[in-house]
């Protein structure tokens, strides 16, 4: 699962893409792309304070990813569907329980 997952990182291809090219469905990528890295990516997170900068784009309509960024790097991102103050909330959560 490595070459797809540079492509979905590196490569910038969605996971219809993803699904199109390898023949596996998009649950099951997500699946092997969580135990191949989960939560945060290969990313490690700063041990000081920094700010931390949230940016939602999407694909389609009702296909996003939300980015938690600081200092230039991407600490945690989530697939969403519709831009909610409570995704914007979970993301804060799972950040904050990474730094403690």
């Amino acid at each position: 699962m490595q070459p797809a997952y540079l492509d979905y990182t590196i490569g910038k291809q969605s996971l219809k893409q993803l699904r199109l090219k390898y023949k596996k469905s998009i649950p099951t990528i997500r699946k092997y792309f969580e135990q191949h890295s989960p939560v945060t990516g290969e990313v490690h997170l700063p041990k000081h304070p920094v700010v931390i900068v949230l940016d939602a784009f999407f694909w389609s309509r009702s296909s996003g990813v939300l980015v938690s960024r600081a200092e230039g790097q991407n600490l945690i991102w989530k697939e969403i569907e519709s831009e909610k103050l409570v995704l914007v909330k979970t993301g804060n959560g799972a950040l904050r329980s990474s730094f403690e």
